[in-house]
């Protein structure tokens, strides 16, 4: 599926492999898209996409990769995405939210395919998790 990438300007360094888009950046991919103020773009020897790069305050990411599966969304400073290993790193405030669940903490980890999320520790930072009741159990009031 072609990765589409607008922005106000972009600066490509063959020797690095590498792709600096700069300027309100919006990458599109299907259902995925990912909305910064700076983009960097890392391939591999084949030209395959190693990795991404995205900085904002903050950086927004939408992804619907299955129709029978709610909108994932997610924010942080900092944004990593490692299409090989479908994983997606969240680095600074970071919020992802799904299903109306969400979870905010400084370094958050989640790879989509396999359903995992984790949070990891950030020295003097706390990790905070909603979880919305179930409308058919009782409420703790």
């Amino acid at each position: 599926m072609p990765l589409e990438i607008q922005s106000d300007s972009v600066t490509f360094d063959e020797q690095k492999g590498s792709a600096t888009y700069v300027g309100h950046v919006v990458t599109t991919q299907g259902s995925r898209q990912l909305t910064s103020d700076t983009l960097v773009i890392f391939r591999d020897n084949h030209g395959k996409v190693e990795w991404l790069y995205a900085t904002g305050h903050p950086a927004l990411f939408h992804a619907k990769p299955d129709p029978t599966k709610p909108m994932t969304s997610g924010q942080a400073n900092i944004i990593k995405f490692f299409p090989k290993l479908d994983k997606v790193i969240l680095l600074k405030e970071a919020t992802l939210i799904q299903n109306e669940q969400s979870i905010q903490g400084d370094n958050l980890i989640y790879s989509p395919s396999n359903h995992l999320l984790s949070a990891e520790p950030v020295p003097g930072k706390k990790t905070t998790v909603i979880l919305p009741p179930k409308t058919n159990s009782p409420s703790l009031q």
